[in-house]
Formats: C-alpha cells, structure tokens, sequence
C-alpha cells in the first residue's frame, strides 16, 4: 500500500511540473435542492455570505479559475429577477427574498473576480418544479401563471420546449441576466425533455399538432425545439456581450454505439438533445460532457473523452470534460482522468461535480490539485473565434505602502484601451529571480504568481528569500493577454518598532490592544505573545496581520508577559524586534471551594457559595447554571459580591439536578479569569421554602404521608436565623441520614425523605436549632 502511495505521489509530482499554462479549471457549485451553496435553504444572510467566501477561497486556493454558479434551478431565481421568483432553496420559501435583501448573484460575481476567478451563470431551462409536493410553489411561479407552458409528469413539472413562447420567455431571461450582471459566461446543464422514469411520451401532442414546423419525426421535431433556443441564447450573447462564453453541460452519451464500444442511455435519443447540431451551428462555445464513468467498461472514459475532444475540434470549439467524485471510485479514479485529459491536446480542461466534495477534499482531491496537477495557477484557454485582440500592458508597477493601510502591496496603472476598445479585466503576475526573463519563461505557468481582479495584490507570505521581481500581464475578458509591464523588485522587510504598551508596563488590562509601527515595505507582520521571554509558551502567534494593532484576551491576572513583532512580504520575512514586557493589573485565578466539584446532595437553597481570596480583586463575580457553557437560558445565579470569598444564596435550586458554578475577581483594570466549574447536583431530599413569612413559633409537624413509601414530606418552622439540623435514625438509634445542616434564615421550610434503598420499619426524625429541638416518629411500609 506505502509503495502504490508513493508511485501515485511520484506521478503526481512530474505532472505537476508539465502544468499547461492554458486550462479550463472549474467546479459546478450547486443550489438545487442546497447540493452545494447554500448549504441549508434557512441560513441567515451573513451565514450565506460567509459559506460562500469560504467557498470560494477554498476553490481558488486549488487554482480553479472558474465556477459555474447555479442561478435557475426551477424556473427561480438566486438573484433580483423582475420575471421569476426568489428560489426555495436560497430562504426556505419560494417567492420570499432574503432578509435584509441582497442579491446572490451579485455578491458571488464581487467575489469571484476578487480572486480571479471567472464567474458562469448556471441556468437550468426547462425545469419548473423539480418534485412536486416537495415544498409549497409560489402563486407567482410561473408554473401557476402559465399552466398551459407546464408540461405535467406527476413528480415533475417542466416547461413545454415545444411552444415559442417557452423558448422566448427562456431567452429574456437570460438576455437580462446578460445585460445587468457582469457575469463571464453562461452555462446550462442536461435537462431537456426528462430523464427515465418520467420520459416524455405523448404529453406534447397538442404542441406537435400546433407548432411541429414542417416536422413529422416527433424526435427530430423535439431536438429542433432544443436547437432554436441555443441559437436565440447565442444571439443573444453575440449581441449583448460577445466576449461572454456560452457551454452547456450535456448527459456523456450522445448515441447509443457512437463510439461502437459505448452502450447505455444517450442524450440524442432519450432527453432529445443534440450537442453534434450545437458544434456544427456553432450555437455554443465550449461542452462539457458529463462524463461520470470510470475508466474502462461500456461507458468507458477514456473512449467517451476521446469522441467529445475530437468532436468539438473538429467544430473549432472547446470540450471540458465533467467529472464527478463518484463514492464508487477509488481514490485514484479522478487523478487518473486527469491524466488522460492532460495527455489530449483537444481537451482544454476540466470541470467537477461539486464544489463542496472538492472543498470538503474528498478522496483527498483538492489536496492533490493544490500541490500537484493545479499547483500553480493557469489562465482559461484563448476562444479565437471571440475575440484575438491582446489588451495592452499594465504600466509602472510598484511595491510600495497602500495608502490609509499599515501593509505594503503590488500597485499598478490600468491600461489604456487597445484597438478593440477592450482593455484589462483580470492580471496575471509573474515572479522571476531577475529582469530578464525571456518570452518563454512567460509561457511556464510555474512563474505565474496569481491571477487577480484588481490593479492592486497583497501577498502576506514570504514566497522568495531576499529578493524577488515581479512584472504583470493584462487579460481582457476574452483571456487575450498583453505583454508585460516594468519588473519592481521586492526585497525583505525593514523591521518594525514596537509602541505599546511600553515595555515593563505593570497596568495591562484584561483585553489589551499592542501597536507597532510600519516598517518599509512590509506586506504583513507576524506577533508572538509569551508568559516568557524565551517565546516557548505562547499565547498569541499570528502571521499575516495587516495592520499594525492587534487586540486580543484570555490572559492571566497578575502576570508578565512578553511580546515581540516581524515583518514579512514576498521577499522573506524580518528577524523578530527586541521583546517589551508588560503585566497584567487585574486579579489573578480564582479557585471554588464550595460546593465542590462532583459532589452531590447539596441542598437546593439556603446554602453559602464559598471562594478563595484573590489577590488585587475588588469584588467577585459568580454564576450559577444548568449547562457547563453557562448558555444565557441556563443560567440561574449570576450576581457580584464586593470585598468577600462566600454568597449566601436563599433562592430556589431545583431537587435532585445538575449544577455548574464559577467564580471570578474584578478591578479597575478588568476580570481575572473564571474559575474552573464545579459540577454538583441538588439533593433531592433537599430543604425546601414551603411558604413565605415569619413564623411566631418553633413547630416540627407530623410527617406526610405517614406511612410513606419510598418519599415523605417533613415541614419545620423556626423563628430566628440560627443553624439547623434534621436528622433521621433507626429505631437503634443509628443515624441514618441528615437531611438539613445549615445555617437557615427565620421561616417555613420543608425537607424531603427518600427511603428508597432502607427497610421497612419505624424511624425517628429529629430537629435542632439554637433553640429549639423536637423529634417525631414515622412509619416506612414497603
């Protein structure tokens, strides 16, 4: 097994370094039925947003270089439509947009190209309701307002391809996506008439009857209605946004037999589509074949890419072929793939099915990417037939501090418009070891630094030692790219200067801010806080700060600390400043004693919390709760005590229940730590308040019921706050349990017995104070 490992690492590693610079790198990220963003149809908006820049930091830390953002699942919308509904799967209701409103599409679009990444708006065109009774479908969902488009399968419902007005309702509303997102793309996946089991058969005979357009084939009538919205959607690109590409995604069959050795349910003749009409009209720029079979078989991967490849070349367009992380495949299926699609030169690329299997790092795949076949970023493959135009170069690249920041970053001139009017929309930055690269070092993706969105990118992490020069490319949205700007050199940082706290401060607070100043030509900085001055226990050790304040707790009281800075950029890093020290001014630990930890029968009330005496502490704080995160319904005592170690507390806890409590020291300088919970449980023979005022008189009352079995009541009165006792014995006059031994305040109270686990018989109770003592028999029947 260690030696397949290590074959498998070994390749990886030498095709690393065979890394095309040219790729189409890309993940469908799935909202259908929450496949992949966002995960849950109820997130709170920050939740979404924060998924998704997760997300899609994961994605571009594989140098994936475009995603397929899925915006029309059912005839819905993940984005302001002023046609179809807000989707289900976005707020858990259709019909309903998010609170406080955003638009989905908008953000993902702002982020993707913050990183770099192309964004492809993912319609699904036909499907209306995916299951229905799945979820309640909007009166404004235009399955409700136009019943006569819905073609009806009893599970699903779809729009009826058939019908023009389906296929110009389709176009509009992707020409209005076009026209009002910047999107880089449009994408559409396989569902065209259904798939088995609800495979259409004669539900569209009223539209063959009406609109079959000279056809009499009903198969061939049906692809032709597929066809013409490809070319109106084509249209539609060429005339709104030219650059932008359109691909669709189509089942990874086309016929049965073709090629001879294929066998299985195909696209053509089952789903009615046709990708061979698509290449031959050229209605679409690229396919990505869905190509979810190992290799070898009668689907076999090797033989299905190869027909796609050739098939789209032949056309002059792309093919990307689509994987899937299959639970079926062994760990080494999809590297193998990729071998394959790296070995044909007709084949452009990849895309894979999901986004969150290859974020989650199934089959440990986005590892494999980001170290080896993806290790270095690529830029997406030139479509000539778009647009041959190069941008013109970037101008006066810098590294030099950003303005109103504390970080140095890479800063350039955007272009002027090049003879096609077009100019930058992505950059490419390279990294040599001097100036004097040659064009074709510029064609190794291994000198490609990243690609980015704006004239502008920060680097925290050393990735050179001492000096390292960069240039940048312009690519305009076509993918054509310039020639290269000015070389700035980036050297390591200067070091920076510590501000405060000044060192040997002895008045630190319990949440402390330090400052250092900016250092020349610092990218980020790096701080290390200890409890000593070797930084062997560390508190803090962060890299990558841009700024040059950094405000952190959870420190000790009455401690010294130590804490020292670096700077760092592409360069390298600076050695660590000097150490200041400081000490923290609020009070040390504390430590409960009572009730200690996992004990049990301590008496639901009347009881002292006791503590030990913390140094420098002012006053105490002291909680008291049901869970051991001291959640803010479970708690049940949270008060402050000035100037003393113990709370007498005379409320209510319940019987025979688990407690946690906690303890700690304040001052002007702020809250020492709290104490370790102890976890205690009530008594449940406990004492209880049995009703409220102050007694004339002494009284120990008959116990109830008598005869008992297993529990009994027993109600006592006293007068005045003295300490009392409730004890029980058998008739030897053995102790067999105390009940009560506290101090307790003037007042009724009442005890609980629970013989559960002692014979039957008689027993004597027994109650004493400072001034008063009574004792009664009772009777246990069993």
């Amino acid at each position: 097994m260690k030696k397949i490992l290590l074959i498998f690492l070994c390749a990886a590693t030498f095709l690393a370094a065979q890394n095309p610079k040219r790729e189409f790198r890309s993940t469908w990220i799935a909202s259908v039925t929450n496949l992949d963003w966002p995960s849950t149809p109820f997130l709170p908006v920050h939740e979404q947003k924060a998924e998704l820049i997760e997300m899609l930091d994961q994605i571009k830390e594989a140098n994936i270089n475009v995603v397929m953002f899925q915006i029309r699942p059912e005839c819905d919308a993940l984005y302001k439509s002023p046609y179809e509904t807000w989707s289900y799967w976005l707020t858990g209701s259709q019909g309903t947009p998010p609170s406080p409103l955003y638009d989905p599409l908008e953000f993902a679009i702002e982020e993707a190209h913050k990183r770099g990444i192309e964004l492809h708006a993912w319609f699904n065109p036909y499907r209306a309701v995916k299951k229905v009774g799945l979820y309640s479908v909007s009166p404004n969902h235009i399955s409700n307002t136009h019943t006569e488009w819905i073609l009806d399968f009893g599970t699903i419902k779809i729009l009826d391809p058939g019908l023009p007005e389906v296929r110009e309702y389709n176009a509009k509303i992707i020409a209005d996506v076009i026209r009002r997102y910047d999107i880089d793309g449009i994408h559409m996946d396989d569902y065209f008439y259904p798939y088995p089991p609800d495979q259409i058969s004669n539900q569209d005979d009223a539209t063959f009857q009406q609109h079959n357009n000279g056809f009499t084939n009903r198969g061939d009538w049906r692809r032709d209605n597929v066809n013409r919205m490809m070319a109106m959607i084509m249209d539609s690109v060429n005339t709104i946004k030219p650059y932008l590409k359109f691909g669709i995604s189509p089942f990874g069959i086309w016929k049965n037999h073709v090629p001879s050795n294929i066998s299985g349910m195909d696209a053509y003749n089952v789903i009615y589509a046709d990708p061979m009409a698509w290449l031959r009209e050229h209605s679409i720029d690229y396919l990505t074949p869905q190509l979810y079979w190992k290799i070898g078989g009668s689907q076999d991967y090797v033989t299905l890419s190869t027909f796609w490849a050739d098939s789209a070349d032949a056309y002059g367009r792309h093919m990307y072929p689509g994987h899937i992380f299959n639970k079926k495949y062994s760990s080494a299926e999809l590297v193998n793939q990729l071998d394959i699609d790296r070995g044909n030169a007709k084949i452009k690329g990849s895309v894979f099915f999901k986004a969150s299997d290859l974020v989650d790092n199934m089959f440990g795949f986005h590892t494999v990417l980001k170290n080896s076949y993806y290790k270095d970023p690529a830029l997406p493959p030139l479509m000539d037939w778009k647009d041959s135009t190069p941008p013109n170069a970037p101008q006066n690249i810098v590294f030099e501090r950003v303005e109103g920041t504390a970080y140095a970053a890479l800063q350039w001139e955007k272009p002027s418009l090049a003879s096609d009017n077009d100019s930058a929309f992505f950059y490419a930055l390279y990294k040599f070891a001097d100036e004097n690269a040659a064009p074709s070092d510029f064609d190794n993706n291994e000198n490609i630094l990243d690609i980015v969105g704006a004239p502008i990118a920060t680097y925290p992490k050393a990735i050179g030692d001492e000096s390292i020069y960069i240039t940048v490319t312009s690519l305009d949205r076509s993918n054509n790219e310039s020639g290269n700007s000015n070389y700035v050199q980036v050297t390591r940082p200067e070091l920076p200067l510590l501000a405060s706290p000044a060192d040997q401060a002895d008045d630190a607070e319990d949440t402390l801010t330090v400052k250092w100043n900016y250092a020349e030509r610092a990218g980020s900085y790096g701080l290390q806080v200890a409890s000593d001055e070797n930084f062997e226990n560390l508190l803090i050790d962060e890299s990558g700060l841009l700024d040059t304040t950094y405000t952190f707790a959870d420190m000790d009281g009455l401690t010294k600390y130590y804490w020292r800075t670096k700077a760092e950029n592409l360069a390298g890093e600076s050695e660590y400043t000097g150490s200041f020290s400081y000490t923290t001014a609020f009070p040390g630990n504390s430590v409960a004693i009572y009730p200690p930890d996992r004990v049990s029968g301590v008496p639901p009330t009347n009881f002292d919390f006791e503590w030990n005496s913390t140094e420098a502490a002012e006053e105490y704080h002291i909680q008291a709760a049901r869970s051991r995160d001291f959640a803010p319904g479970s708690v049940v005592l949270d008060t402050v005590i000035v100037a003393d170690t113990s709370f007498y507390f005379d409320g209510m806890l319940a019987l025979g229940s688990f407690h946690f409590w906690r303890v700690r020291g304040s001052n002007q300088y702020g809250d020492g730590k709290w104490s370790e919970p102890h976890y205690f449980k009530t008594s449940t023979t406990g004492v209880d308040v049995a009703e409220t005022g102050v007694p004339q008189e002494y009284n120990l009352s008959q116990n109830y019921p008598n005869p008992f079995n297993p529990e009994t009541r027993i109600d006592f009165q006293i007068t005045r706050y003295s300490n009392v006792s409730l004890k029980v014995y058998n008739m030897l006059g053995e102790l067999v349990t105390e009940l009560v031994n506290k101090n307790l305040g003037a007042g009724y109270y009442s005890a609980t017995f629970d013989a559960s686990s002692l014979p039957s018989g008689i027993y004597i109770y027994s109650l004493r104070t400072d001034g008063f003592v009574s004792s009664k028999k009772m009777l246990l029947l069993k």
